[in-house]
This record gives structure tokens, C-alpha cells and sequence, in this order.
């Protein structure tokens, strides 16, 4: 059975999962649970890098929560993250001061998302 479409309350597409993985909702589970656990790890990383105010290191965070982001179908995620990649790279803080902002709170609701599956 098809998993449902992605409302826009829900920051995870369930259909990327489903295609990897199909009707495993165990293994499903066990790769959002892994993801769930590196974005808030990425999350303390991206903010150390931000008060230090280290391009390089949001840089080369912001790409790791991308590329993990869009495999588990966190697409909103992974747009901003790819933004802040692209600043981080350029050092361009008026860029990463707005997807910085952007970042939290979808990490954020990503985290209630998944704690209230």
C-alpha cells in the first residue's frame, strides 16, 4: 500500500523511505531513528561553527544534513541546508545569518515530528 502524500505539516515525505526500503516499516523506522539522531548531533555542530563564526565548518555540516536529509525525504530540510552550504562555502554571513534562521526551526520541528510518530 502507498504511503500517504506528505501534508505540509510533516517535514518528512514518507514515500522517499518507502521507495528505499518499500513496506519495512521496521527498517523505516530504524533509518529515521539513525537520521533523527545525527540531525540533532549536526544541529550543535552547525551552532558551534555559527557562534564561532566559522564559514568552512557550517559549510561542510550544512552538506552532510543535506545529502541525509533528501535521502530520507526531509526535501524542506535539505533546500535550506543546501543554501546554507552554498553560503558557507562563498562566506557570505548576510546568507547564512537568513538560512541559519530558516534551519533551526525546521530542525526543530523535524525532531517533534519524529517524537510524535
Amino acid at each position: 500500500m502507498p504511503d500517504p502524500p506528505r501534508t505540509a505539516e510533516e517535514p518528512i515525505d514518507p514515500a522517499a523511505l518507502t521507495k528505499l526500503y518499500g513496506d519495512n516499516a521496521s527498517k523505516k523506522q530504524g533509518i529515521l531513528d539513525k537520521y533523527i539522531s545525527q540531525v540533532k548531533e549536526i544541529k550543535t555542530e552547525i551552532y558551534e561553527a555559527y557562534e564561532a563564526r566559522d564559514a568552512q565548518e557550517i559549510f561542510f555540516h550544512a552538506h552532510k544534513l543535506k545529502s541525509s536529509s533528501r535521502l530520507v525525504g526531509a526535501i524542506t530540510l535539505a533546500e535550506v541546508c543546501a543554501g546554507l552550504e552554498t553560503a558557507g562555502r562563498t562566506n557570505d554571513w548576510v546568507m547564512i545569518e537568513k538560512y541559519y534562521a530558516e534551519l533551526v526551526p525546521e530542525i526543530d520541528a523535524l525532531i517533534r515530528f519524529s517524537e510524535g510518530r
